[in-house]
């Protein structure tokens, strides 16, 4: 093996080794640099297992056990010290030797280590969704990304921060007002073009905004509810401003949560300037791609033919 020459005591880019005398090792002074792959070769014998598991492991594991309290240390394996004068600059280490431990080719450094699930979990946190078919970027916006963009593009404005909810065929508008008036909001927007698909706010609607208070004191024949599907309820009227940030996450989670993962803004209520969404939708197809997750759980590669009409009843039924 040669020994890259001993740099200064200050260069923090490397491993230092002084007076390495561990086994048949001879006292020598050693730099490793850090961020390179390094192979250690030699003949039988010549020491590379002393300086590289004996050595630099051993104090590298042993350094990082120290951090541990007395009663999780009584649980780990501790490497007795090696024989050196002083090791700096050292990182905790991971031994992989040459015994095979689990008897399958699909093994690697990462499973045995237990490395790959750390890696999964970050690459979930860190990973983007592109829409295949336009190669759009596809964002699921939470109420930070949603402040950020508000923020971004409509700084200082007042908006009408709502939810939409979509009338259910068992229920009444009158139910329905009555509930959300008990959860303390006080004023919804109205469509003033009559009847609207239920599917959506399009953008050439007229709202008009009233109190609960006001419709539910209006005869049932005179309800301008008559005329639509859905309504915006108001959760929050607030300004872009830094210093209403905490309000506004807040007042987004509560609509994201009743809105069923959409938000509205208005400007003013016949003014629909942006809209959101959670869990995110590929502009093309409007489609909802499965978020990035560290573990997901297999899937069988064909899905079974059995109709759902001819219910399988018994296991001969299912091998038929």
């Amino acid at each position: 093996m040669l020994a890259v020459p001993p740099t200064s005591s200050t260069a923090p880019e490397c491993i230092r080794l002084r007076g390495v005398r561990q086994n048949n090792l001879k006292g020598f002074d050693l730099d490793l640099p850090l961020g390179k792959f390094i192979v250690v070769t030699g003949l039988s014998g010549a020491g590379k297992s002393s300086l590289v598991f004996d050595t630099l492991h051993a104090e590298g594991q042993r350094r990082y056990v120290e951090t541990f309290s007395a009663y999780t240390r009584q649980f780990l394996e501790l490497l007795d010290k090696p024989q050196v004068d002083s090791i700096e600059n050292i990182r905790p280490s991971i031994a992989i030797d040459q015994t095979n431990t689990v008897k399958t080719s699909r093994s690697t450094v990462g499973t045995m280590t237990e490395l790959t699930d750390f890696a999964k979990v970050w690459f979930s946190h860190v990973a983007e969704c592109y829409d295949p078919a336009t190669g759009e970027k596809v964002e699921d916006d939470t109420p930070l990304t949603i402040w950020a963009k508000t923020h971004a593009t409509h700084p200082a404005a007042t908006l009408l921060l709502c939810f939409r909810i979509t009338k259910p065929e068992n229920l009444s508008w009158t139910e329905i007002l009555t509930s959300i008036k008990n959860q303390g909001y006080t004023r919804v927007l109205l469509s003033e073009g009559g009847a609207r698909p239920p599917d959506g706010l399009s953008r050439t609607d007229t709202l008009a905004l009233h109190k609960i208070d006001e419709l539910l004191a209006l005869p049932a024949t005179h309800y301008p509810l008559l005329a639509t599907s859905s309504i915006h309820v108001i959760q929050d009227r607030l300004r872009i401003a830094a210093d209403n940030q905490s309000r506004f996450l807040e007042a987004c989670e509560t609509a994201l949560h009743f809105g069923k993962g959409e938000v509205f803004f208005f400007s003013n209520p016949k003014s629909e300037i942006e809209n959101f969404k959670r869990p995110a939708t590929t502009p093309a197809a409007s489609t909802h791609p499965r978020p990035a997750a560290p573990f997901v759980p297999p899937r069988p590669a064909c899905s079974p033919s059995i109709p759902r009409s001819a219910p399988v009843r018994n296991a001969e039924a299912l091998a038929a």
